[in-house]
């Protein structure tokens, strides 16, 4: 993901530079939200995969217990 920063960055270089340090620091800010957001969706689906293996585990002990 980080190929999107550098490519957001040599885009704001082409501006104007009165703009410059506006639009680098959009374009910036948007970069690490798009990362942060990515690496978030990535530990939750791994915290899901996580507590449903648990959950079965649990429910396969439970269920050897009552038998």
């Amino acid at each position: 993901k980080l190929w999107m920063c550098q490519n957001l960055d040599t885009a704001s270089n082409f501006g104007h530079l009165q703009h410059y340090s506006k639009n680098h620091l959009i374009r910036f800010t948007l970069c690490v939200y798009v990362i942060i957001t990515y690496q978030r969706a990535k530990l939750e689906s791994i915290d899901d995969q996580i507590s449903h293996h648990l959950r079965d585990r649990v429910a396969k002990v439970l269920h050897t217990n009552s038998a």
